[in-house]
């Protein structure tokens, strides 16, 4: 399905939903230990058009469509420089 939004991020986040959904994920639970908040935004300057939790902390892991609450650290970033980090082709 094509993304709602028009970024290419939403389609990723989706794909890590079902990634951790099966339960592919839970090796980076113990590893990795800790929520991440991300907010995404179409251009430079312009506000998130996207807001994003991804829980590596519990169970075995989950992507949510909405801000963290408990996040450990946020990242606010470019769509295709999202896409970039994802792909590395950029360094985070």
């Amino acid at each position: 399905a094509a993304p709602k939004s028009g970024l290419v991020s939403e389609g990723i986040f989706d794909m890590m939903k079902v990634y951790l959904g099966r339960g592919e994920g839970k090796g980076l639970i113990k590893k990795v230990n800790a929520v991440f908040g991300f907010e995404i935004t179409p251009k430079k300057g312009a506000k998130p058009t996207l807001i994003y939790e991804i829980d590596l902390k519990n169970g075995q892991g989950d992507v949510n469509q909405r801000k963290s609450k408990t996040a450990d650290a946020v990242f606010t970033m470019l769509d295709g420089d999202f896409d970039k980090v994802c792909k590395g082709t950029l360094n985070p």
